[in-house]
C-alpha cells in the first residue's frame, strides 16, 4: 500500500502502474493498495482526482471515492 500526495503538473503527469492497472494524477492525495496477498488492487482519493485505467476502460475518481480492480478479470 502507498499513499501520495501529488501537485498537478501538465508537463511532468505522475502515474502509478500496479499489475496493468494505471493511476494517473489530475491533482490529488491518494492511496494505491496492490499487495501480493490480495486479488485486488484498490485505490482510494482522499482529495482530488485520479483517473484509473485497467483492461476495462477508464474511470475517473474525485474526493472520497475508491474503485477495486480484480487482477484477473481487470474488472
Amino acid at each position: 500500500s502507498a499513499y501520495f500526495e501529488v501537485e498537478p503538473d501538465a508537463e511532468r503527469p505522475f502515474t502509478v502502474e500496479a499489475d496493468g492497472v494505471e493511476v494517473r494524477v489530475l491533482g490529488t492525495a491518494f492511496t494505491v493498495d496492490a499487495t501480493d496477498t490480495s486479488d485486488f488492487i484498490t485505490v482510494r482519493v482522499r482529495h482530488g482526482r485520479v483517473r484509473v485505467t485497467g483492461e476495462r476502460g477508464d474511470l475517473e475518481l474525485t474526493d472520497g471515492q475508491g474503485a477495486r480492480v480484480d487482477r484477473l478479470t481487470g474488472e
